[in-house]
């Protein structure tokens, strides 16, 4: 049985007004398939084999940042895998970047 952990981890979280058809910043959740085997300077470690998924229950336009790699998401859940190993900050950007919106989380594959 594969355990669920549920990982909010925001080093910086506010919300988008949902007036304006924006994605709830905040509503978004990153979810990891295996339960962290560590923390190293500060971050989480997983394993290889560790799936993650971004869930957007508002299913509004946001943009995933995995280090230099970016990615426009309006799926209501996202599967990232295959990561190698190595040390990634993965930030979630509402539609309007410019103010300064977003989601941060940092984490370790090994």
């Amino acid at each position: 049985m594969i355990k669920f952990i549920t990982l909010t981890i925001a080093v910086f979280s506010l919300g988008f007004n949902t007036a304006d058809g924006n994605a709830r910043i905040e509503d978004v959740v990153v979810e990891f398939s295996n339960q962290a085997i560590g923390i190293e300077s500060g971050q989480p470690v997983f394993t290889k084999d560790t799936k993650i998924w971004i869930s957007n229950p508002t299913e509004e336009k946001i943009k995933l940042y995995i280090n230099e790699y970016e990615r426009e998401v309006k799926d209501k859940k996202v599967e990232i895998s295959g990561l190698d190993k190595g040390t990634y900050t993965l930030m979630i950007v509402g539609e309007k970047e410019n103010e300064g919106k977003n989601k941060i989380v940092g984490f370790t594959i090994q």
